[in-house]
């Protein structure tokens, strides 16, 4: 008898920790700011910023169909504006412009709801949450053109201007494999942040990060 509920006792235990999952994740963001109407100059000029993030990924299985799902992520977002043009200088198209590159260091931890979708050993996921995002850096890098390419020297922004803890929201669809020691997955967010990176009594400057993940990750089950 003693036998039977310890061997009962020792299934069900290991049903518990199959229900929790924790690995890396690594993949591209491609992200945008986003600047208010006060701000609709700057907005031609601007082009998305393309980063590798990389992290840990944390699951736990409610149920066959919905789970907890948390990631702890080191993510660089920026901006880039540039206005370029051309002058004739005796017959000679000479290019002439200048950029203005801004990069911030961010560590994002999303806590997101996750719906499964079973196949056998494949699932399709989609899911859904909020999340805080903490500024750890920031810099702005200039260059000037003229014949050729001109690097000014690397500004570092007080990061106590900027909104250095803020929160976003998180929307994601996704597949994984079952392997015998965890899972392999792969999936696509778009984050979109839901106060101002930084603002300024002078003038409307409310900028907002929004933008789309692509990652891949293998975690393991315990």
């Amino acid at each position: 008898m003693k036998k039977m509920i310890f061997t009962i006792a020792f299934s069900y235990a290991l049903s518990l920790g199959a229900q929790f999952s924790a690995g890396i994740q690594t993949g591209v963001n491609i992200n945008q700011l986003n600047f208010s109407e006060a701000s609709s100059l700057i907005n031609p000029l601007k082009s998305s910023f393309t980063s590798p993030f990389i992290g840990i990924d944390a699951q736990y299985d409610l149920n066959p169909l919905w789970s907890i799902r948390s990631n702890v992520l080191y993510v660089r977002r920026g901006l880039n504006i540039g206005e370029r043009s051309s002058i004739d200088l005796f017959n000679i198209n000479v290019p002439i412009g200048v950029s203005v590159d801004f990069r911030s260091n961010h560590i994002e931890i999303p806590l997101l709801l996750q719906y499964n979708i079973y196949d056998n050993d494949i699932s399709i996921y989609t899911n859904i949450g909020l999340g805080i995002s903490y500024i750890t850096k920031a810099s702005i890098d200039t260059r000037a053109t003229a014949f050729l390419d001109f690097n000014l020297p690397e500004i570092e922004v007080n990061t106590n201007d900027l909104n250095r803890l803020s929160s976003f929201g998180a929307l994601g669809i996704g597949a994984a494999l079952k392997t015998n020691s965890g899972r392999l997955f792969g999936d696509i967010h778009y984050k979109h942040s839901l106060e101002s990176l930084a603002t300024t009594s002078i003038i409307d400057l409310n900028i907002k990060n929004k933008g789309f993940s692509v990652g891949i990750g293998y975690a393991m089950s315990f």
